[in-house]
């Protein structure tokens, strides 16, 4: 598996895919960003995988993950759940999604209906908010996972087609075989989405300890003040 991964560019984008985001206005920031050789993520996507990897992997499924790093995001980086909306605003163009704006449980809906994605937006954020860029293995990591789940969904397609049209024995190994590569496809997904929930927690521990650092200067400075007054 890490060989097949590794096939995958550990490029950018390109210029046409980069014009294509940098037309919403909400992946404009982040093209600017990657242009201007901004930071890279404090722990990467291949260094992240260990203990707490493990275990958030199964619990990604249920979407717990993808609600935990969320709630944690808005109360770092935003106002808490008052600057919840569905998605972040990363969908907000689409009509069958509606914004829930500060609601608890549209965030847990999006959380366990769509657990990765969630997670990802999520990741964005934090992204824009700290400015920040993936590594090289983190674009391997994603497009390999993309390009499962692009193989999976194919898969299902042509065994339906020959299910419905040829039946009997062809139609049960393609069922079969369409079953194994979508476990496989879903197996690596959940894996990467959970190097992704370490990731991020770690990001956002970082920033509140550097929030907490920038509070803790002006009492400082006042203390300092104070003492030398006093001799």
């Amino acid at each position: 598996m890490v060989c097949c991964f590794l096939c995958f560019d550990d490029k950018p984008l390109d210029a046409d895919d980069k014009a294509k985001l940098a037309e919403n206005p909400q992946y404009a920031p982040l093209i600017a960003l990657e242009d201007a050789n901004s930071r890279a993520f404090k722990v990467s996507l291949k260094d992240s995988c260990g203990g707490k990897c493990a275990l958030c992997t199964p619990l990604g499924i249920c979407g717990i993950t993808a609600c935990v790093s969320r709630k944690e995001m808005l109360d770092t980086m935003r106002n808490g759940i008052e600057d919840y909306s569905c998605c972040q605003g990363h969908c907000s163009g689409c009509a069958c999604v509606p914004e829930c704006k500060g609601s608890t449980a549209g965030m847990l809906c999006e959380g366990c209906c769509c657990p990765v994605l969630s997670l990802s937006f999520t990741r964005i954020e934090v992204m824009r908010t700290r400015g920040l860029t993936p590594d090289k293995t983190d674009y391997q990591l994603m497009r390999c996972s993309n390009c499962l789940q692009a193989i999976s969904a194919a898969c299902s397609c042509v065994a339906c087609v020959l299910s419905i049209f040829v039946g009997g024995e062809v139609g049960h190994v393609a069922r079969l075989a369409a079953n194994i590569t979508e476990g496989v496809a879903c197996c690596f997904t959940f894996s990467v989405s959970g190097c992704m929930y370490v990731q991020v927690m770690t990001e956002l521990e970082l920033h509140k300890a550097e929030q907490d650092a920038k509070a803790k200067k002006p009492l400082e400075a006042v203390r300092t003040g104070k003492e030398m007054d006093r001799n």
